[in-house]
């Protein structure tokens, strides 16, 4: 029994210890153990040598391989041996260095991409020449005569103009994917050979960015025939940031960085997966299955934030939000005095805060609405969070008492908020920690007809609510919202900008092993309006199939999410210059966001616009005459619609009453002087005031007893003398009044 105990303890010794036992070094050598005579017979031979052999590293004892030829297992099954001191300090300390060599490098900033670009190009821009405006025929660049501007007819400002060396100039070339970015570009005057939208393409599936205007963050603005004065005066100004080149300028900054193709010998810098399904003319073969846990889920699902730093944009809402959550409690329940202290640009916020139990954060579908409202109550110790969406019945409580909790969703949030032991109760064990309960109700616009008094319900809980209450809608400004804007603090969450969208998408991507351009992630953010779990489905279903997502990828697809437009952006998009990018029925499917509004503000603004396709006053009176045709026969569509109900010719209505006129008076918009500092901006139509007030004229006619043909001479025969004679021209206004027994009240009228 001792030799199993010294056994065990020497098998347990570290490892210097039993190298000197094995190499005869010990101070105190032990005799060598005699075998178990209850093992299996094994002959073992162990020679000393005084020479020391390197010992390959410490690994965990194998059933192969035994210390010193004993099994410890079967000498002492009762007794398992203890890891060995060298392995738990390795794997101690294999934590870590797990953790240090996970750790993700910081990713680089803006300011970090735009110099290293602007490094790997120094070469090519050194090349450049500069451009000189005399002389425009080699160079491809001047600058717009003054004396077009002073005519009003000549927009070719606004207007595109063909490219003069369309057809005989050769394709452009392709370089690096990501050569351009962090860089930004600015485009004036019309170009050599291409458009400016296909300008455009070119630098964004290289990487760079486009914006309207000259600023500090431009690289280059790349300038045309009849450029823009502001834009080359600014880039002037900026000339140690802001280089200014032409088309072949670009050009030779791609060429820089161009790849030749495996195929053919065409230059062109395709994707490496692009390039081997090209060449092997098969399509690309599906993933690999992914059996983690988390592989079945929506990206949705999987990426939805844990936390407020992954939510998106609408920080000051958020702040806001926060800080109502935070004082609640002290403000409506404890009754004490808080100063609340937030950004002096939201004091007025900050006082209606103060008064209200309830905020209504209203904003586009896909913003993260609800998530945002979860997040903060539960980052403020709010709990349990009780949510109320579309799904549940929301009608009127019943005033029955006995059913109480086990009586339907508006029943528990009545006696949620009333009674005043239920909010401690419903926070449990963890009462000491937690603020109490809060209620969200999500979709409040969607609230349906079986929802009856629904939202009457809500405001009456609102007003003697103990507890705070988070209403959360689309559009708030629906008729059956009134009374709940009256006793809530409105919040209004925005869009946020395409590119912290696209940061957000870009660390999505990178968890899921999709290389996608940040410029392809920012035009996606765009075309879905904003929408985030749009953008994420889109990318989950593409990385189906590839591994990469370029700007090529994302131009051509179908992710374009049917949106809201505001119809004052669709009166100014068919009045403009950009709407002669869009078709008919692209057209036509605007006009359809408002049927009744649209067709009334393209006649009230179609005279503000100058025509593109006039050269004169005379022209433009006839094309005002031509878009007046127009709408005559649109709102005689209209009548029949209406009237008829034919309603299958409302497309003629649409395409009459705003197409046809938009497209004969497109062009700059100029203001009529009709009154001193006049804005230049779409006007609401006049025509719906006049209009809502008619009845109330013709009720006062026929108290008048007069026609309402003879309404014009009336009014002239009694304020003209007034404004020819003044004082003297009493007597015969009343002489005239008295004629046809009229008094002062009907002279209002």
């Amino acid at each position: 029994m001792s030799s199993d105990i010294r056994n065990f303890f020497k098998a347990a010794a570290p490892k210097k210890k039993r190298e000197r036992e094995e190499e005869g070094d010990d101070p105190k050598p032990k005799p060598k153990p005699k075998p178990n005579p209850s093992s299996p017979v094994k002959t073992t031979t162990t020679t000393t040598t005084t020479t020391r052999t390197p010992t390959p590293p410490v690994s965990p004892p194998s059933k192969k391989k035994k210390p010193l030829g004993i099994d410890i297992g079967a000498s002492s099954p009762s007794c398992p041996p203890p890891p060995p001191r060298a392995a738990a300090a390795a794997a101690a300390a294999s934590p870590k260095k797990k953790k240090k060599a996970s750790a993700t490098p910081k990713p680089p900033t803006p300011k970090e991409l735009r110099q290293k670009a602007l490094k790997s190009l120094k070469k090519a821009i050194d090349a450049l020449p500069l451009l000189d405006e005399s002389k425009a025929e080699e160079s491809g660049f001047s600058l717009r005569e003054k004396t077009a501007d002073l005519n009003p007819y000549n927009q070719q400002g606004g207007a595109e103009v063909e490219p003069r060396n369309r057809a005989t100039k050769g394709k452009p070339p392709r370089g690096e994917a990501d050569m351009f970015h962090g860089l930004g570009f600015v485009i004036t005057g019309a170009l050599d050979s291409l458009h400016r939208n296909e300008c455009e393409d070119l630098i964004k599936r290289h990487g760079g960015r486009v914006t309207a205007s000259v600023s500090g963050k431009t690289d280059f603005l790349i300038v045309g025939l009849d450029s823009g004065s502001s834009k080359v005066k600014a880039a002037r100004e900026k000339k140690e940031t802001c280089r200014i080149i032409n088309e072949d300028g670009l050009f030779a900054l791609i060429a820089s960085k161009e790849k030749k193709s495996s195929q053919d010998g065409t230059t062109g810098a395709l994707p490496k997966q692009q390039e081997a399904e090209e060449a092997s003319g098969s399509k690309p073969a599906p993933m690999a299955v992914d059996l983690s846990p988390e592989a079945g889920l929506l990206w949705v699902t999987k990426h939805k934030p844990k936390h407020l730093g992954e939510v998106v944009g609408n920080q000051s809402q958020r702040g806001l939000m926060q800080s109502w959550l935070r004082n609640f409690k002290d403000i409506h329940v404890l009754k004490k005095d808080v100063v609340v202290r937030g950004d002096p640009r939201h004091v007025k916020k900050q006082e209606e805060l103060r008064e209200k139990k309830a905020v209504l954060v209203s904003g586009p579908p896909g913003l993260g609405k609800t998530t945002c409202a979860a997040l903060l109550a539960k980052a403020q110790g709010y709990f349990p969070i009780i949510e109320v969406n579309a799904s549940d019945t929301r009608g009127k409580s019943d005033g029955d008492a006995k059913k109480g909790l086990n009586g339907k969703t508006s029943n528990q949030i009545r006696e949620l908020i009333s009674n005043s032991a239920l909010p401690s109760a419903a926070a449990g064990s963890s009462s000491k920690e937690s603020r109490g309960p809060i209620v969200i109700m999500d979709e409040c616009d969607g609230m349906s007809g079986s929802d009856r008094g629904g939202i009457g319900e809500v405001v009456d809980c609102i007003k003697n609510t103990k507890i705070p209450i988070i209403c959360i809608c689309n559009d708030k400004y629906l008729p059956k919202m009134k009374p709940l804007r009256n006793v809530c603090v409105e919040l209004d969450f925005r869009k946020p900008d395409k590119r912290m969208i696209a940061r957000r998408m870009q660390q999505v991507c990178e968890k899921e092993g999709l290389q996608a351009a940040p410029v392809a992630l920012e035009t996606l953010a765009e075309r879905s309006n904003g929408d985030l779990r749009i953008l994420l489905g889109y990318l989950q279903q593409w990385k189906l199939t590839r591994d990469t997502l370029t700007y090529d990828d994302v131009r051509g697809s179908s992710i374009d999410k049917d949106s809201d437009i505001s119809p004052f952006k669709v009166c100014d998009v068919l009045l403009g210059f950009e709407g002669k990018n869009y078709s008919i029925s692209d057209q036509l499917n605007m006009v359809f966001q408002d049927m009744d509004l649209i067709p009334l503000l393209v006649q009230e603004n179609y005279v503000n616009h100058r025509p593109q396709v006039a050269g004169n006053d005379k022209q433009r009176m006839k094309i005002l005459a031509k878009a007046a045709d127009g709408m005559s026969y649109g709102d005689w569509a209209s009548q029949v619609v209406r009237g008829q109900g034919e309603w299958g010719i409302m497309p003629y209505q649409g395409v009459m009453g705003a197409v046809y006129p938009a497209t004969y008076v497109r062009g700059q918009r100029e203001v009529m002087n009709l009154y001193p500092n006049e804005p230049n901006m779409t006007r609401f139509s006049a025509w719906l005031g006049k209009n809502s007030s008619q009845s109330k004229v013709q009720r006062e006619l026929r108290e008048v007893g007069l026609p309402s043909d003879y309404l014009p001479l009336v009014q002239r025969r009694l304020s003209q003398p007034l404004l020819d004679k003044g004082k003297e021209g009493i007597d015969e206004v009343v002489d005239f009044m008295k004629t046809y027994g009229l008094v002062k009240e009907d002279k209002d009228a």
